[in-house]
């Protein structure tokens, strides 16, 4: 049987998020007297969280827990007033929740994107698909790779694992994929190269968006 229930991870998977995350981060870092950092730079420190990327910018041999706090707090203020500045679906993904949509595959979200920022980006830019279940990450939820909120996803749509796939772009969605039982589906054109995503587990890689309607039953 093929699937009938897709989490997706937000950033690199459905939305070029980075140009917005980076303005915000650099402004965060001029705020505090640091220098600006190349968008590309911040491709490899997505994806885990605002704190992991506030670490992976400042200078390791100043950063204190106080400072650390700081830097989040400015970069998640900054975020929010400007959270889809610059930020775009990618190329036909509109069109595969569309179709996803239509042949009643459910839908949820589950990022490691704090969950304010989370919401407002999806209200912002997907608000016309039906979504059973989105989360950020939030205190009372554990962030990816932790599978519980996966599994809440799972169920909030009604689905079973084994016939739900995990849509992401990085290891640590793969790693969530794989423990919550999940298809592990990576996509090529986010913020990691294939052979990551393989190494990282993906049990198939995919190239577009549409590629994904392959994995489920014949209409």
């Amino acid at each position: 049987m093929g699937i009938n229930a897709v989490v997706f991870d937000l950033d690199g998977t459905l939305l070029d998020t980075l140009p917005d995350i980076a303005d915000a981060m650099n402004r965060a870092l001029t705020t505090l007297g640091y220098q600006s950092v190349s968008t590309e730079q911040y491709r490899y420190r997505v994806g885990w969280g605002a704190r992991v990327l506030v670490e992976k910018t400042l200078p390791a041999e100043e950063q204190s827990e106080s400072l650390v706090q700081r830097c989040i707090d400015e970069f998640q203020r900054e975020y929010r007033a400007q959270p889809a500045t610059r930020t775009v679906a990618y190329d036909g993904v509109l069109r595969l929740l569309q179709e996803l949509s239509q042949r009643g595959v459910e839908l949820s979200i589950v990022s490691n994107k704090p969950d304010e920022l989370t919401q407002l980006v999806v209200k912002e830019l997907l608000s016309d698909y039906r979504f059973a279940f989105v989360k950020g990450d939030h205190p009372d939820y554990a962030k990816k790779p932790d599978p519980q909120t996966t599994l809440l996803a799972v169920q909030a749509m009604g689905a079973s694992a084994e016939r739900t796939a995990f849509v992401g772009d990085s290891d640590v969605d793969m790693a969530t994929a794989r423990a919550a039982g999940t298809l592990a589906v990576g996509v090529a054109w986010g913020f990691r190269s294939r052979s990551e995503l393989e190494q990282a587990g993906a049990q198939l890689v995919i190239e577009q968006p549409l590629e994904l309607l392959r994995l489920l039953d014949p209409a």
